[in-house]
């Protein structure tokens, strides 16, 4: 398949697979588009599972880095994901506000 690298974390490449990636993309975008929040749950159901992502952060807890105020590997992953779940749902909220009022 086509594997894209999505991170490059504490020496090790984190690869995705990029249909999978494109497909459950636009299986939470429906989701959100016609049920709303859950869309955020199927977001991190993506990245911990479906992508595998969680699998790395276990991999990666107490591998050492120095990003911020980050010095294990495996927290900052996890942060990340959380932090990209948040994002996903706030953005994907102000847009389809924005597109129900106009």
């Amino acid at each position: 398949m086509i594997d894209v690298t999505w991170m490059v974390i504490a020496g090790e490449e984190i690869k995705i697979n990029a249909v999978v990636y494109l497909l459950w993309c636009i299986w939470v975008g429906w989701i959100f588009s016609t049920v709303g929040a859950f869309g955020g749950i199927m977001a991190g159901v993506g990245h911990i599972s479906i992508l595998g992502i969680g699998n790395w952060a276990s991999k990666l807890k107490g591998k050492g880095i120095s990003i911020g105020m980050y010095n294990d590997a495996g927290k900052y992953l996890t942060d990340h994901i959380r932090f990209s779940n948040t994002a996903i749902t706030w953005l994907n909220s102000l847009s389809s506000t924005i597109n129900w009022y106009t």
